[in-house]
This record gives C-alpha cells, structure tokens and sequence, in this order.
C-alpha cells in the first residue's frame, strides 16, 4: 500500500513539474522588439526574431511612449510615397496541432494619423495558409492611447506564423502620422465550446423518470 501511494505522489510530482515547465514555455520571442538583429548595433531598425517587408516599418529605440521597456516597432505612414502595405512577422514553431491560440499586440495610433487599416493574421507554419484574418479600421481606433489588438485561430498543424500588416491611406495625397507596436503575445486559449459540461445522462433519466 505505501509503495502504491508513494508512486503516485511520485507521479502527481512530475505531472505538476511538467506543467510548470510547459507553461513557462514563452511562445513568442522578442515580443517587446527590445533586441536588434545586430547585437552590436543597439539603435538597428530590425528586431531580432522578427521578419519586416514593405517601407518605413522599422524597430525605434528613441520613440516615445512605448507600451514596455525601451523599444518599439513604428510604421512611418507619414513618410510613405506609395501605397504598398508593410508588415511584420514571426514564425512561432513550439505552436501544437490543433491548440488553440490568441495572438495579440499592443498599437498605439497617432491623432492625425490616416492609414487604412491594421490587419492581424494568423498563417499555418511557415505561411502555408491563412488560418484566420481580422482587420482592425483606423477610422474606430482610440487615437494617442495604447490599444490592445488580439485574433484567435487553431493551428492545424504543428508551428504557426503571426503577421500584422499595416495598409495605408488610399489615393491619399498627404500620408499622415505613425502607428506605433509593442508588447506582442502568443497565449493559449481554451475553446469555450468545447470547455461546456457534457450532459450527464443518469441526472437526464432521474429527471425523465416515469413514475
């Protein structure tokens, strides 16, 4: 009896350590773009981790506010002389099949600023396909506050990739103002349908009980 219990504390133990474990698994590298890909170049306009396209969406080490610590990501929608969009994203291969994710990011729109819109995105692994989109209009942003933008979808396979995309202003023949990113996250989420109690089926007879 006692090498009964003593095994399964043992094995609750390990149960325990292994969650631990599996939850301090940080998902999403560099969320807060405080390290350069160029460790020896502090103000660099690319944040390690991170892949960038498209104009003027670069890693700023002296724009102020940021949401944490010292650096931020800055799309300089007022110098633009195009309409191409510009983004970034990240690969994220610890992402399990069929898990449930919430990626989210912080934004913070200028007052004056006239971009389109911000577009989140999650792909499956390597940008296979596009798992689930979801746009967010400037025209409803609170504007000189920080804002958190989330989107939630379930990977289909093992690795994700997390994009947000930053359109500008159509036809606009004055680009206006910046957006500002920070604090980017990649949690677990529980699907809430899936989460419901199952019916019991003796509580269902005990009620539909005939006399």
């Amino acid at each position: 009896m006692k090498n009964e219990v003593a095994g399964l504390c043992m094995f609750l133990t390990l149960l325990a350590i292994s969650a631990v474990a599996e939850e301090g698994v940080v998902l999403l590298k560099n969320g807060s773009f405080e390290n350069p890909m160029d460790v020896e170049n502090w103000t660099c306009d690319q944040p390690a981790q991170w892949i960038r396209w498209g104009n003027w969406m670069n890693r700023e080490t002296g724009w102020r506010p940021t949401k944490q610590g010292e650096c931020l990501i800055g799309f300089h929608h007022f110098r633009l002389k195009g309409e191409d969009n510009a983004g970034f994203y990240q690969d994220v291969r610890d992402a399990q099949k069929n898990q449930q994710y919430t990626f989210s990011i912080w934004a913070w729109i200028d007052k004056d600023a006239n971009a389109e819109d911000v577009r989140l995105e999650i792909h499956s692994d390597h940008g296979g396909s596009v798992i689930t989109s979801k746009v967010f209009r400037l025209s409803r942003f609170d504007r000189d506050q920080w804002v958190q933008l989330s989107i939630t979808g379930s990977s289909p396979d093992d690795g994700l990739r997390l994009m947000v995309i930053a359109n500008p202003k159509k036809n606009a023949a004055f680009p206006k103002g910046a957006i500002k990113f920070d604090v980017a996250s990649l949690e677990k989420t529980v699907d809430s349908a899936a989460a419901l109690p199952k019916p019991n089926p003796v509580g269902m007879r005990s009620i539909n009980r005939t006399k």
